[in-house]
């Protein structure tokens, strides 16, 4: 199984990095700089490649508690429909149920469980162990920006009861301290928030059952978006890039956190390669332009498909589905208008065949 997270967390914690005066030498990203800074499309990136650069960052930068700085930074709406779970959510205790059961669609390195202590609910932010060892500012960013959460649904003067780390202090903890305001136990063997029962099962006022059912339907239609096999993956990074013109190996693999040559051979382990990824996402993306009523001209299409030559698209296109894109699209209309006229006819027989059965009743 690949580990991914959704690219929106790394873009984000760039933005932190540059507003809060990060040096310049930190955020030259190279090959990536285009995907992650200058385009907003949804992506899923390898853990490991937002892990290394939040655990960079914190030591070149000379913030040791950089995944908590940024949990405090971030605003929480900012993620999307995951963010909105809490302003429908009844109680705590259904908000950390939900993302139980969504997290994984969008981070597949994080699960949450719970577990119970007396008169206290232990909500348990579990990294994946494969990358655990490696991700302090990561757990640390996850664990700060859940205790946000519950403010947000609480009060902003909320507290947990205690926090715990699985890891041990740093010489100087003020920064957690500070943004905790609880007791903090390191070398837990856990990371975790523990909370009262009282507050986990608190009735909350702004609760709005429509907005989760409606929230649910959209998790429910989007979980196929982001599976995990390798050349799922490939496909939509290279369809969400597609349009900048910057698509190579070299750039989804960076994306990916491998080397171009380890990409090409865990494609090819699987019957692939990324030339032909390449052509099936162009070919997929032409077709789904060329359907759209009024088609784009065929600059803008070839741009949609990351020609700099309009030439070269139309090229692309004859070779690839057997006509120019302006014969293609006429004949994409007429096949859609069929379609269109066949379901009208279908209609009017079924409406007509219901009122003579009335009639003749």
């Amino acid at each position: 199984m690949e580990l991914i997270v959704d690219g929106q967390i790394l873009r984000r914690f760039l933005s932190f990095l540059e507003e809060t005066g990060t040096e310049k030498r930190l955020l030259n990203l190279g090959v990536l700089e285009i995907p992650l800074r200058k385009s907003s499309e949804p992506i899923a990136i390898a853990a490991k490649l937002v892990i290394g650069l939040m655990e960079d960052a914190a030591e070149l930068a000379g913030r040791p508690a950089a995944g908590v700085q940024f949990a405090e930074w971030l605003d929480p709406h900012l993620f999307g429909p995951m963010a909105l779970l809490g302003e429908g959510a009844t109680t705590l205790a259904e908000r950390f149920h939900l993302a139980c059961q969504f997290v994984h669609i969008r981070n597949n390195t994080l699960t949450f469980e719970k577990s119970e202590e007396q008169d206290n609910v232990i909500m348990h932010v579990v990294v994946h162990p494969a990358i655990r060892p490696i991700a302090r500012q990561f757990t640390e960013f996850f664990v700060a920006h859940c205790v946000k959460n519950v403010r947000t649904l609480l009060g902003a003067g909320w507290n947990a009861i205690r926090v715990e780390l699985a890891h041990g202090p740093r010489a100087s903890a003020g920064t957690e301290a500070r943004y905790f305001k609880c007791p903090i136990r390191y070398l837990s063997g856990r990371d975790a928030i523990v909370v009262s029962r009282s507050d986990f099962v608190r009735r909350l006022p702004q609760s709005n059952p429509e907005k989760i059912a409606m929230l649910k339907r959209h998790f429910a239609q989007e979980e196929p978006m982001w599976r995990m096999d390798l050349r799922t993956q490939v496909e939509h990074l290279v369809a969400s890039q597609l349009s900048t013109g910057t698509v190579s190996l070299t750039t989804i693999s960076a994306l990916l956190a491998m080397s171009p040559r380890t990409l090409q051979r865990r494609l090819a382990a699987s019957g692939s390669d990324f030339a032909g990824v390449l052509e099936f996402v162009r070919i997929q993306a032409a077709e789904k332009y060329l359907r759209q009523d009024p088609p784009p001209p065929l600059t803008r299409l070839s741009q949609l498909l990351g020609y700099s030559d309009a030439s070269v698209a139309s090229r692309f296109v004859k070779s690839r589905l057997g006509q120019c894109p302006r014969k293609l699209a006429r004949r994409l209309s007429a096949h859609q208008q069929s379609i269109k006229r066949a379901a009208r006819q279908t209609s009017f027989f079924t409406t007509d065949t219901f009122l003579t059965e009335r009639h003749s009743t």
